[in-house]
């Protein structure tokens, strides 16, 4: 009976004339009060220090709808949002990287453990740690999705005809956001994943 967001955390909160706004709002739905809560403080883009995550709960708690309600109640319905969403997260960032050759979500995946990992604490999920201890290694999944990425390919060849006029003089993988160019930060970032064999191509087929 609650709007919600789905995405509510602070790369879609934007700021204007001291006011709040929200972008990429396709996929609200009505649903539990405390989704969005978790899709803010749980961020798998922001790290927060523990102590900040349990004062913004405790905040909400006393400023909401369900401020009558043992906080004990709603700290267990948060763990279980936050493990549901961000499982999903999880597998929609190996999806972009395996299926849709986007590596830059990866740098999210540790982080992204290590909040499941500590909502797994809650001993409202013995059965499911024993479940997933006794059919799914956890280790083993981590280490095939953290495997080292060994080749890595940057498409150059884009016109850049809607970059004009910038790329009318200068070639799109050329041009410069800061000091460095745009293939400089493509290779940066593979670098950084480790890639040991780069391709760049060049030309169209």
């Amino acid at each position: 009976d609650t709007f919600v967001h789905r995405d509510f955390h602070a790369s879609n909160i934007m700021i204007k004339k001291n006011k709040l706004g929200l972008i990429d709002s396709q996929d609200a739905i009505l649903g539990n009060p405390l989704y969005d809560v978790v899709s803010l403080i749980d961020d798998v883009r922001i790290k927060l220090p523990n102590s900040l995550q349990k004062k913004l709960i405790e905040f909400y708690h006393s400023k909401s709808k369900l401020r009558n309600e043992k906080i004990e109640k709603l700290k267990n319905d948060f763990d279980i949002l936050s493990l549901q969403r961000n499982l999903k997260i999880l597998g929609i960032f190996v999806r972009l990287f395996k299926r849709d050759h986007k590596p830059y979500y990866l740098k999210y995946l540790s982080y992204t453990w290590q909040l499941i990992e500590k909502r797994l604490k809650n001993l409202l999920f013995q059965n499911l740690n024993y479940l997933l201890k006794k059919n799914l290694s956890l280790k083993k999944i981590k280490k095939k999705i953290f495997m080292k990425i060994k080749h890595g390919m940057i498409l150059a060849a884009g016109l850049g005809k809607r970059m004009q006029p910038l790329t009318l003089k200068t070639p799109k993988p050329l041009l410069k956001i800061g000091s460095k160019n745009l293939l400089e930060r493509a290779l940066n970032l593979l670098i950084n994943y480790g890639v040991s064999e780069i391709s760049i191509n060049t030309h169209h087929f």
